[in-house]
C-alpha cells in the first residue's frame, strides 16, 4: 500500500501547485515531519512557494526534534520565504512563538538546527535573538549595549529596551553558563558568529554599505572564535561604519567581537572609540576607553574631541588631566582640542597653563597649536599674546591668518584687521569664506565703501561658492556704508536664505529709517520664514526709527498676544522710545514700571533723550537722577539734561548740572569724525588743529557759515555747556568734528557724489541743522552715520524726522 507521500506525489502530478499544498496539509498531525520536507523541496522544485498556512501545519507536526525544525526554516527560505514576509507572517514576535509552539525549543537547540540544517538567520530574527544570544553566552560586558530592533522590525519594547531586556536574560541564565555541558557546548561561539555573518549582509546591503570598501566588512567571514578572528576584516567594518555613520552595525561589530571573546589590540579599541564619538555616542565611547587595559595618545584624543565638539567642555578637561596623571604625553591634536575646552571665566588661566605646557613639549610654534592659542587669546580680549604667537609661528595658514584678523575685528580694532589683511594678502595668504566674512565685519565698523565694493569683487572673482553667512555679512556691510540698494540686490539674488538674512535687511532699512520698507518686508518674511525674537526687534526698532508710532505699537500688542515668551528688555525698550517720539512720556514711564524686567540705563537713556525733544523738565529731572544713580560718570547724561535745562530758559539749573560735573570731574569723551576720500581715512576731532588742510578747511568753513545764515541757518547755543558769551559759543560750535568733515569733503567731492561721515558719538543738534542747511543750499546729499543710526539729508530734510 502507498504511503501518505506517495499518494500525495501521485496527486501532485496531476492537480498542480494549489492542490499539492492541499495534499500537504493532508498529511497526519505527527510522524511524517520528513515526507513532508521532501515533498515541500518538490514543490519548490516545479516552483510552488508554500503559503504561511503549510509551513504553520509542517511546524504543527514537528516533534522537538531541533534538527526537523531547522530543516523546515531551510525549506522555507530555500523556497523564497524571505525576509521580506515568510508569508504572511511579518512580525516577529509573532514568528518567534511559533518557532516556540512547535516543541518548545529552546534558544540554544534552535542555535544548534541552524548549524545542522546550514540554515540562514534572517536578519531580523536574529536581531531579536541577539540581546538574548549575547545574555546567555554570558560575554557581553556590563558597559556593551547591544543595538535595538530597526525600525519596523519587533515589537517597541524590543526598540527601547535592549539594554533591560539583555540584563534581565542575563539573570535568567545565571544557572547554566556556555562552558557548561548543559548550554551551547563548544560550538556555540561559532554558531553564534555564523548567524551574525549572515545577518549582516543583508544588513549592510539595505544600509548602502556594500560598496567595494564596505563588502568585505559586511561580509566580516568570522567563523572561528578568539584570536583566529582576522583584524583586517574587523578593521574595514569598524572603517564602514565610521564612514557611514552608522551606530547600528557599529554596535553590532562591537558585539561580535565580545561574543567571540575576540580582545582588539590597541589600534582597533581606538577605531571603536572613534566609531562610537563620530556616531555622537559619546557614554559608548567612554565605556569603550573605560575599558581598554591600555591606551594610547590617538585614544584619549579622540575622547577629548568629541567632548570639545559636543560642549561638554568640563568632561574634555577632566579627561585632559586624567591623561596627564596616566603618563601620556599629549600630541598637537591634543593640545590643538583641548584648547577650544578652554570656556567659561576661567579660560584665560586655563590656556595660559595649556601653553605652558605647549612650551615645555615643544608644540607651541606648531601650526595647529598656534593657531588654536591665538584664537583663544583673541577671544578672551588678549590680542597683544594672540599676535605675539601669530609672529612666531613659523608658517601660517589661513586658519591661523583668519584667526588674528577675527581677533582684531572682534574687539572693535577694524582698522588693524584691514591693515593686517592687507599686509598678508599681499604676502601670499589664501582666503575662504571665514577671512571674508571677518574682513567684511571690520568694514562695517569703518564704514568703508570703496574697500567693501573692492572686497566684494575679489570674492566675485574667486568664484567662492555660495555660503548665507558670506551673503549676510556684505547685506550687513553695504546697509552700514549707507548702501541700502546695494543690500537689497544682495538680498534679492540669494538662492535661499535664513532668518539672519532677512534680519540683516531689515536692521538695514530700520538703521535708515526707512520704517515702511521694514514692515512691508516684515510681512514678507512671515510667509516664508519664522520669525525669531531678532526679527521682531528689529521691526520694532525700524518702526521707531522710521517714526510709524501707530504700527509699531500694533505690531508690539500682537506680539504680547501671540509671542510674548519671545519678548526681551530689548523689545520693550524700542516701545519706550516709540511712546518717547509720540510724546507719551507718562505712558513711557507707566511701561517701564509694569515691564517683567529691571529697567538698564539705555531705557532711561531712550526717555531722557525723548524729554530732551519735547522739553518735558518734570518727567526730564526724574529720569536723569536715575541715570545718575546708576551712571555717575557717564556725561552724556549730564550734557542731556543741561539741554534740556537750556531748552526751557533755566540757566540757573544749567550752571548747577555744568558744576556738578566739576566736582565729579565728569570728561565728555572726545568726539570724532571721519570721512573716507580715495581710500585714504580722514579723521576730525573737535577744534582740529593737526590736519594738513586745516588753513584751508577754517576758511571754508567761515564762508559757508555766511551762506547758511543767509538762507535762515541759527546756531543752537544750547548745545555749549561752557559759560562763555554768545560769540564764544559760535566759534566753538563751528569746531565740532562732524562740520569739520562735511567742509572737507564739500571741498574734495563732485557735485552728485553723496558725502559720507562716521562719526563715534550721538551728533548733535547744532551740527544736524547745519547738515540739512547744507544739503539744501548747496544741493548735496549727506549720509552721516553716528553712533545710533544713520541720517540721510537731502533738501534740507532728514529721514530721521529730526528725532535721534
Amino acid at each position: 500500500m502507498a504511503s501518505p507521500g506517495e499518494n500525495a506525489q501521485a496527486q501532485v502530478r496531476v492537480a498542480g501547485g494549489d492542490s499539492g499544498h492541499v495534499v500537504l496539509l493532508s498529511y497526519p498531525s505527527q510522524g511524517h515531519v520528513h515526507p513532508m520536507l521532501q515533498f515541500a523541496k518538490r514543490l519548490a522544485h516545479h516552483g510552488m512557494r508554500p503559503t504561511l498556512a503549510v509551513t504553520r501545519h509542517i511546524l504543527a507536526t514537528c516533534t522537538p526534534d531541533a534538527t526537523a525544525i531547522g530543516a523546515v526554516r531551510l525549506a522555507a527560505v530555500s523556497d523564497g520565504c524571505d525576509a521580506g514576509g515568510f508569508g504572511e507572517c511579518n512580525d516577529v514576535t509573532a514568528y518567534l512563538s511559533l518557532l516556540e509552539s512547535a516543541g518548545s525549543v529552546t534558544l540554544a537547540e534552535l542555535l544548534r538546527a541552524e548549524a545542522a540544517a546550514d540554515c540562514p538567520v534572517w536578519a531580523m530574527v536574529y536581531d531579536a535573538f541577539l540581546p538574548r544570544a549575547c545574555a546567555a553566552l554570558m560575554m557581553l560586558s556590563t558597559t556593551m549595549k547591544v543595538s535595538p530592533v530597526p525600525g519596523g522590525l519587533g515589537t517597541e519594547a524590543d526598540r527601547h529596551n535592549t539594554g533591560t531586556t539583555s540584563t534581565a536574560a542575563r539573570a535568567r541564565c545565571s544557572g547554566k553558563c556556555p562552558r557548561d555541558s548543559g548550554a551551547l557546548g563548544g560550538n556555540g561561539v561559532m554558531l553564534v558568529a555564523r548567524g551574525f555573518r549572515r545577518a549582516m549582509v543583508p544588513r549592510l546591503e539595505r544600509c548602502g554599505m556594500c560598496g567595494a570598501a564596505a563588502r568585505p566588512a559586511a561580509t566580516l567571514g568570522l567563523v572561528v572564535p578568539g584570536a583566529d578572528a582576522r583584524f583586517h576584516d574587523y578593521d574595514a567594518a569598524v572603517t564602514a561604519c565610521i564612514e557611514r555613520r552608522a551606530p547600528r552595525e557599529g554596535r553590532q561589530v562591537h558585539a561580535h567581537m565580545v561574543m567571540v571573546r575576540y580582545r582588539p589590540p590597541v589600534y582597533l579599541a581606538t577605531r571603536l572609540v572613534i566609531m562610537y564619538v563620530r556616531c555622537g555616542a559619546l557614554d559608548d565611547a567612554r565605556n569603550v576607553l573605560d575599558g581598554m587595559p591600555e591606551r594610547n595618545v590617538v585614544s584619549w584624543t579622540a575622547m577629548i574631541s568629541g567632548y570639545s565638539q559636543s560642549s561638554r567642555h568640563a568632561e574634555a578637561l577632566e579627561l585632559f588631566i586624567r591623561m596627564l596623571r596616566a603618563g601620556c604625553k599629549p600630541n598637537e591634536f591634543t593640545l590643538a582640542t583641548v584648547l577650544r575646552s578652554c570656556s567659561g571665566p576661567q579660560s584665560i588661566h586655563q590656556v595660559k597653563q595649556v601653553h605652558s605646557l605647549a612650551g615645555k613639549t615643544n608644540f607651541e610654534s606648531h601650526i595647529f597649536v598656534g593657531s588654536s592659542l591665538l584664537d583663544m587669546y583673541a577671544k578672551s580680549g588678549n590680542i597683544q599674546e594672540a599676535r605675539r604667537v601669530f609672529d612666531m609661528l613659523p608658517e601660517r595658514d589661513t586658519v591661523s591668518c583668519t584667526a588674528i584678523i577675527s581677533g582684531y575685528a572682534q574687539l572693535g580694532l577694524d582698522d588693524e584687521a584691514l591693515d593686517l589683511f592687507r599686509q598678508l594678502y599681499s604676502a601670499g595668504m589664501q582666503c575662504n569664506y571665514v577671512t571674508f566674512t571677518t574682513l567684511l565685519t571690520s568694514l562695517s565698523g569703518l564704514a568703508s565703501l570703496d574697500y567693501g565694493k573692492q572686497v566684494h569683487g575679489l570674492i566675485l572673482r574667486k568664484e567662492l561658492p555660495f555660503f548665507v553667512v558670506l551673503q549676510n555679512s556684505l547685506i550687513d556691510m553695504y546697509s552700514k556704508c549707507g548702501k541700502l540698494l546695494y543690500s537689497r540686490r544682495v538680498f534679492d539674488h540669494m538662492p535661499q536664505r535664513s532668518a539672519i538674512s532677512w534680519n540683516a535687511m531689515l536692521m538695514g532699512y530700520g538703521r535708515h529709517g526707512i520704517g515702511h520698507e521694514v514692515v512691508q518686508l516684515f510681512r514678507t518674511m512671515t510667509e516664508e520664514v519664522k520669525p525669531d525674537s531678532v526679527t521682531l526687534l528689529a521691526v520694532l526698532s525700524g518702526c521707531s526709527h522710521g517714526g510709524l508710532v501707530d504700527e509699531g505699537l500694533d505690531i508690539f500688542d500682537l506680539i504680547v498676544k501671540e509671542q510674548n515668551a519671545m519678548l526681551t528688555i530689548g523689545h520693550y525698550g524700542c516701545v519706550i522710545d516709540l511712546f518717547g517720539r509720540a510724546g507719551r512720556l507718562q505712558k513711557a514711564l507707566d511701561l517701564i514700571e509694569k515691564m517683567p524686567f529691571d529697567p538698564t540705563p539705555a531705557i532711561w537713556g531712550s526717555l531722557l533723550g525723548a524729554c530732551r525733544v519735547h522739553v518735558n523738565v518734570s518727567v526730564g529731572e526724574v529720569v536723569a537722577q536715575k541715570l545718575l544713580d546708576m551712571e555717575p560718570g557717564n556725561a552724556g547724561n549730564y550734557v542731556i539734561l543741561s539741554n534740556i535745562y537750556a531748552a526751557a530758559g533755566m540757566w540757573k539749573d544749567v550752571f548747577r548740572v555744568r558744576k556738578l560735573m566739576l566736582e565729579k570731574t565728569v570728561s565728555k569723551e572726545p568726539g570724532q569724525s571721519w570721512i573716507i576720500l580715495d581710500k585714504v581715512i580722514h579723521t576730525f576731532r573737535s577744534g582740529e588743529r593737526f590736519h594738513p588742510s586745516k588753513k584751508d578747511i577754517d576758511a571754508k568753513i567761515k564762508e559757508l557759515y555766511i551762506d547758511l545764515k543767509a538762507a535762515g541757518f541759527v546756531p543752537d547755543l544750547s548745545c555749549v555747556l561752557h559759560d562763555v558769551d554768545d560769540e564764544q559759543k559760535e566759534r566753538m560750535l563751528l569746531g565740532h568734528s562732524e562740520k569739520l568733515a562735511i567742509t572737507f569733503g564739500l571741498m574734495n567731492t563732485p557735485l552728485g557724489l553723496t558725502i559720507r561721515i562716521m562719526k563715534n558719538l550721538r551728533i548733535c543738534v547744532d551740527c544736524h541743522n547745519f547738515a540739512k542747511f547744507v544739503s539744501k543750499v548747496y544741493g548735496r546729499e549727506i549720509s552721516l552715520r553716528d553712533k545710533n543710526r544713520f541720517h540721510l539729508l537731502a533738501d534740507g530734510a532728514c529721514t530721521c524726522g529730526d528725532y535721534w
